[in-house]
């Protein structure tokens, strides 16, 4: 007589072992994609340490680009010059320090040479006008453009000598000391842009 079992006899589905779902990354995959991190950021960091170098260097190339010129200009006025006088946008300088104003050459005549912070197009300015006295004409006046975005430009005396010394004639104002130093002042970060000492003496 044939047997009933009272449970179904297995089948191949009831045999499977069911595999474990898996979630999240191994530790061998967390530690890779922290040093691929880690590789990127110091590749990024290295290329903005260069750029900003580049800058830097860029930057001081153009501030000596025009030092050099603005110093030797100022070396020749100063230089040939005696007397000073001191004013609200700069100050005015009087002496030799004539040149020819087309071919540049010396003249070594009376002059006045004024350096004056003026706004050019709503534009702050530093402007050096030359006029030769003894040619009071339109041709022995001549204006040009020395520097721009200029909030100040001040001439200090940097030398031990004792002040208060007047010239002769107050109209052409107080001597040079032995030292002067000229320093200019931006407009855009109100802070100096040039400093520079002249010995006279």
């Amino acid at each position: 007589m044939p047997r009933i079992f009272s449970d179904p006899p297995p089948t191949l589905s009831n045999t499977r072992t069911a595999t474990p779902t898996r979630y999240g990354l191994t530790m061998v995959e967390v530690l890779a994609a922290t040093l691929l991190a880690a590789l990127l950021m110091s590749a990024v960091l290295g290329v903005l340490k260069a750029v900003t170098g580049h800058q830097k260097t860029f930057t001081r190339g153009l501030q000596e680009s025009w030092h050099s010129p603005v110093c030797a200009l100022l070396e020749w006025d100063l230089n040939n010059s005696k007397t000073v006088l001191q004013n609200a946008d700069g100050f005015e300088l009087r002496g030799f320090a004539g040149r020819d104003l087309v071919s540049g050459m010396t003249l070594h005549c009376r002059t006045s040479i004024e350096y004056a912070v003026k706004k050019v197009r709503d534009e702050s300015c530093l402007i050096r006008t030359e006029t030769h006295l003894d040619a009071p004409n339109l041709d022995s006046v001549r204006s040009e453009l020395v520097l721009s975005r200029v909030e100040q430009i001040v001439l200090g005396d940097s030398s031990r000598t004792p002040k208060g010394v007047k010239a002769a004639d107050p109209e052409d104002g107080t001597p040079l000391p032995e030292q002067v130093t000229v320093a200019v002042i931006s407009s855009d970060t109100h802070a100096e842009v040039f400093r520079h000492v002249f010995p006279l003496r």
